[in-house]
Protein backbone atom coordinates (compact mmCIF):
# COMPACT_ATOMS: atom_id res chain seq x y z
CA UNK A 1 0.00 0.00 0.00
CA UNK A 2 2.87 2.38 0.77
CA UNK A 3 4.09 2.46 -2.84
CA UNK A 4 0.47 3.16 -3.90
CA UNK A 5 0.07 6.13 -1.53
CA UNK A 6 3.50 7.37 -2.47
CA UNK A 7 2.42 7.40 -6.11
CA UNK A 8 -0.73 9.35 -5.23
CA UNK A 9 1.24 11.81 -3.13
CA UNK A 10 3.58 12.36 -6.03
CA UNK A 11 0.74 13.66 -8.22
CA UNK A 12 -1.40 15.44 -5.62
CA UNK A 13 -0.13 18.77 -6.93
CA UNK A 14 -2.07 18.08 -10.12
CA UNK A 15 -5.31 17.88 -8.16
CA UNK A 16 -4.45 21.10 -6.33
CA UNK A 17 -3.58 22.85 -9.57
CA UNK A 18 -6.87 21.77 -11.16
CA UNK A 19 -8.75 23.01 -8.11
CA UNK A 20 -7.07 26.42 -8.29
CA UNK A 21 -7.63 26.64 -12.03
CA UNK A 22 -11.33 25.84 -11.62
CA UNK A 23 -11.73 28.60 -9.03
CA UNK A 24 -9.89 31.07 -11.25
CA UNK A 25 -11.97 30.04 -14.26
CA UNK A 26 -15.22 30.44 -12.35
CA UNK A 27 -14.15 33.87 -11.12
CA UNK A 28 -13.24 34.93 -14.66
CA UNK A 29 -16.50 33.63 -16.06
CA UNK A 30 -18.45 35.55 -13.42
CA UNK A 31 -16.61 38.73 -14.27
CA UNK A 32 -17.10 38.07 -17.97
CA UNK A 33 -20.88 38.15 -17.63
CA UNK A 34 -22.03 41.51 -19.04
CA UNK A 35 -23.45 43.78 -16.36
CA UNK A 36 -26.91 45.11 -17.15
CA UNK A 37 -29.32 47.53 -15.55
CA UNK A 38 -33.07 47.14 -15.26
CA UNK A 39 -35.96 49.51 -14.46
CA UNK A 40 -39.72 49.14 -14.57
CA UNK A 41 -42.33 51.71 -15.59
CA UNK A 42 -46.08 51.08 -15.17
CA UNK A 43 -49.21 52.24 -16.95
CA UNK A 44 -52.85 51.71 -15.97
CA UNK A 45 -55.90 51.14 -18.14
CA UNK A 46 -58.82 53.25 -16.91
CA UNK A 47 -61.30 52.73 -19.76
CA UNK A 48 -61.89 50.17 -22.45
CA UNK A 49 -63.40 51.15 -25.80
CA UNK A 50 -65.26 48.49 -27.74
CA UNK A 51 -64.96 50.56 -30.91
CA UNK A 52 -66.64 53.40 -32.77
CA UNK A 53 -68.77 55.77 -30.76
CA UNK A 54 -69.74 53.12 -28.21
CA UNK A 55 -69.51 54.19 -24.59
CA UNK A 56 -66.31 52.96 -22.88
CA UNK A 57 -66.47 50.15 -20.35
CA UNK A 58 -65.01 50.52 -16.87
CA UNK A 59 -65.89 47.07 -15.52
CA UNK A 60 -62.95 45.41 -13.72
CA UNK A 61 -63.00 42.34 -15.97
CA UNK A 62 -63.02 44.41 -19.17
CA UNK A 63 -60.14 46.55 -17.93
CA UNK A 64 -58.08 43.48 -16.97
CA UNK A 65 -58.73 42.00 -20.40
CA UNK A 66 -57.71 45.25 -22.08
CA UNK A 67 -54.48 45.40 -20.04
CA UNK A 68 -53.64 41.83 -21.02
CA UNK A 69 -54.33 42.54 -24.69
CA UNK A 70 -52.26 45.72 -24.57
CA UNK A 71 -49.30 43.86 -23.03
CA UNK A 72 -49.26 41.58 -26.05
CA UNK A 73 -49.67 44.45 -28.50
CA UNK A 74 -46.73 46.40 -27.09
CA UNK A 75 -44.16 43.85 -28.26
CA UNK A 76 -44.97 44.30 -31.93
CA UNK A 77 -42.83 45.97 -34.55
CA UNK A 78 -45.61 48.40 -35.47
CA UNK A 79 -45.77 49.78 -31.94
CA UNK A 80 -42.00 49.93 -31.48
CA UNK A 81 -41.55 51.69 -34.82
CA UNK A 82 -44.09 54.26 -33.65
CA UNK A 83 -42.13 54.71 -30.40
CA UNK A 84 -38.74 55.26 -32.04
CA UNK A 85 -40.28 57.68 -34.54
CA UNK A 86 -41.85 59.65 -31.70
CA UNK A 87 -38.66 59.65 -29.64
CA UNK A 88 -35.68 60.01 -32.05
CA UNK A 89 -33.21 60.01 -29.14
CA UNK A 90 -33.74 56.23 -28.97
CA UNK A 91 -32.31 55.83 -32.46
CA UNK A 92 -29.54 58.28 -31.62
CA UNK A 93 -28.43 55.92 -28.86
CA UNK A 94 -28.23 53.05 -31.32
CA UNK A 95 -31.49 51.21 -30.59
CA UNK A 96 -33.81 49.83 -33.26
CA UNK A 97 -37.42 48.67 -33.07
CA UNK A 98 -36.18 45.07 -32.79
CA UNK A 99 -33.92 46.09 -29.90
CA UNK A 100 -36.91 47.52 -28.07
CA UNK A 101 -38.84 44.29 -28.62
CA UNK A 102 -35.94 42.34 -27.07
CA UNK A 103 -35.06 44.77 -24.27
CA UNK A 104 -38.51 45.80 -23.01
CA UNK A 105 -40.78 43.15 -21.49
CA UNK A 106 -44.46 43.88 -20.79
CA UNK A 107 -46.10 42.06 -17.88
CA UNK A 108 -49.81 42.56 -17.11
CA UNK A 109 -51.03 42.34 -13.53
CA UNK A 110 -53.54 39.60 -12.74
CA UNK A 111 -55.34 41.64 -10.07
CA UNK A 112 -55.42 45.25 -11.30
CA UNK A 113 -55.55 46.70 -14.86
CA UNK A 114 -51.90 47.70 -15.04
CA UNK A 115 -48.95 46.70 -17.22
CA UNK A 116 -45.33 46.77 -16.03
CA UNK A 117 -42.67 47.55 -18.65
CA UNK A 118 -39.26 46.24 -17.62
CA UNK A 119 -36.34 47.56 -19.66
CA UNK A 120 -32.90 45.94 -19.45
CA UNK A 121 -29.82 47.49 -21.07
CA UNK A 122 -26.07 47.76 -20.48
CA UNK A 123 -26.40 51.39 -19.35
CA UNK A 124 -28.80 52.66 -16.67
CA UNK A 125 -29.62 55.80 -18.65
CA UNK A 126 -30.63 53.74 -21.67
CA UNK A 127 -32.89 51.53 -19.54
CA UNK A 128 -34.62 54.61 -18.13
CA UNK A 129 -35.06 56.06 -21.62
CA UNK A 130 -36.56 52.86 -23.04
CA UNK A 131 -38.90 52.18 -20.12
CA UNK A 132 -40.33 55.70 -20.07
CA UNK A 133 -40.43 56.11 -23.85
CA UNK A 134 -42.24 52.82 -24.46
CA UNK A 135 -44.78 53.61 -21.72
CA UNK A 136 -45.47 57.13 -22.98
CA UNK A 137 -45.20 56.08 -26.62
CA UNK A 138 -47.70 53.25 -26.26
CA UNK A 139 -50.16 55.56 -24.49
CA UNK A 140 -49.79 57.97 -27.42
CA UNK A 141 -50.13 55.10 -29.92
CA UNK A 142 -53.42 53.93 -28.41
CA UNK A 143 -54.62 57.55 -28.21
CA UNK A 144 -53.93 57.90 -31.94
CA UNK A 145 -55.89 54.70 -32.65
CA UNK A 146 -58.85 55.96 -30.62
CA UNK A 147 -58.70 59.34 -32.35
CA UNK A 148 -58.68 57.64 -35.74
CA UNK A 149 -61.74 55.62 -34.76
CA UNK A 150 -63.49 58.72 -33.48
CA UNK A 151 -62.73 60.65 -36.68
CA UNK A 152 -64.02 57.77 -38.78
CA UNK A 153 -67.22 57.61 -36.75
CA UNK A 154 -67.75 61.35 -37.25
CA UNK A 155 -67.13 60.98 -40.99
CA UNK A 156 -69.60 58.10 -41.27
CA UNK A 157 -72.31 60.00 -39.39
CA UNK A 158 -71.73 63.12 -41.49
CA UNK A 159 -71.96 61.07 -44.69
CA UNK A 160 -75.33 59.67 -43.60
CA UNK A 161 -76.51 63.15 -42.62
CA UNK A 162 -75.53 64.55 -46.01
CA UNK A 163 -77.34 61.71 -47.78
CA UNK A 164 -80.59 62.40 -45.92
CA UNK A 165 -80.19 66.15 -46.49
CA UNK A 166 -79.76 65.65 -50.25
CA UNK A 167 -82.87 63.48 -50.35
CA UNK A 168 -84.78 66.01 -48.23
CA UNK A 169 -83.82 68.89 -50.54
CA UNK A 170 -84.89 66.90 -53.59
CA UNK A 171 -88.24 66.07 -51.98
CA UNK A 172 -88.77 69.73 -51.11
CA UNK A 173 -88.27 70.68 -54.78
CA UNK A 174 -90.71 67.98 -55.86
CA UNK A 175 -93.31 69.18 -53.36
CA UNK A 176 -93.06 72.72 -54.70
CA UNK A 177 -93.52 71.46 -58.25
CA UNK A 178 -97.04 70.18 -57.51
CA UNK A 179 -100.19 72.23 -57.02
CA UNK A 180 -101.12 72.65 -53.37
CA UNK A 181 -104.05 70.25 -53.72
CA UNK A 182 -102.15 67.47 -55.45
CA UNK A 183 -102.26 64.15 -53.49
CA UNK A 184 -98.54 63.54 -54.18
CA UNK A 185 -97.67 66.28 -51.72
CA UNK A 186 -98.85 64.29 -48.69
CA UNK A 187 -96.72 61.26 -49.65
CA UNK A 188 -93.63 63.35 -50.41
CA UNK A 189 -94.09 65.37 -47.22
CA UNK A 190 -94.16 62.15 -45.17
CA UNK A 191 -90.92 60.99 -46.81
CA UNK A 192 -89.29 64.35 -46.18
CA UNK A 193 -90.47 64.32 -42.57
CA UNK A 194 -88.68 60.98 -42.10
CA UNK A 195 -85.50 62.48 -43.60
CA UNK A 196 -85.69 65.45 -41.25
CA UNK A 197 -86.11 63.13 -38.26
CA UNK A 198 -83.04 61.11 -39.29
CA UNK A 199 -81.08 64.31 -39.84
CA UNK A 200 -82.01 65.57 -36.39
CA UNK A 201 -80.89 62.29 -34.78
CA UNK A 202 -77.63 62.22 -36.70
CA UNK A 203 -76.95 65.86 -35.93
CA UNK A 204 -77.36 65.11 -32.23
CA UNK A 205 -74.99 62.15 -32.43
CA UNK A 206 -72.36 64.26 -34.20
CA UNK A 207 -72.68 67.03 -31.61
CA UNK A 208 -72.26 64.51 -28.78
CA UNK A 209 -68.94 63.25 -30.14
CA UNK A 210 -65.87 64.72 -28.42
CA UNK A 211 -63.38 66.60 -30.56
CA UNK A 212 -60.49 64.67 -29.03
CA UNK A 213 -60.77 61.01 -28.06
CA UNK A 214 -60.39 60.57 -24.28
CA UNK A 215 -57.20 58.79 -23.27
CA UNK A 216 -57.73 55.40 -21.65
CA UNK A 217 -54.12 54.77 -20.62
CA UNK A 218 -52.31 56.63 -17.86
CA UNK A 219 -48.63 56.17 -17.06
CA UNK A 220 -48.63 55.86 -13.27
CA UNK A 221 -44.92 55.18 -12.78
CA UNK A 222 -42.09 56.81 -14.67
CA UNK A 223 -38.56 55.80 -13.72
CA UNK A 224 -35.41 57.76 -12.92
CA UNK A 225 -31.74 56.79 -12.77
CA UNK A 226 -31.99 56.06 -9.05
CA UNK A 227 -34.48 53.30 -9.83
CA UNK A 228 -31.98 51.32 -11.92
CA UNK A 229 -30.84 48.05 -10.37
CA UNK A 230 -27.96 45.83 -11.47
CA UNK A 231 -28.72 42.49 -13.07
CA UNK A 232 -26.83 40.06 -15.28
CA UNK A 233 -27.48 38.76 -18.75
CA UNK A 234 -26.47 35.17 -19.27
CA UNK A 235 -23.47 34.69 -21.55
Amino acid sequence: MKPYFASIKQYCWVVLACFILSIAGGFYLTKAQPTAFTVTSVFAVNQYYTGGAAAPSTSPSDLLTAATNYSGEISTREVMLYVIQKYPEITQRGFTADDLIADVVASPSTTVPTVALTATTSKPGDAVLLANSVADGFASYIQAQLQSGLDQTRTDLQTKYNSFKTDSDNLAKQILSYPSTDPHIALLSAQRSNDLTEMSDLSRQIADLPTVAPSNIQVVQHVVLADASVTSKSS
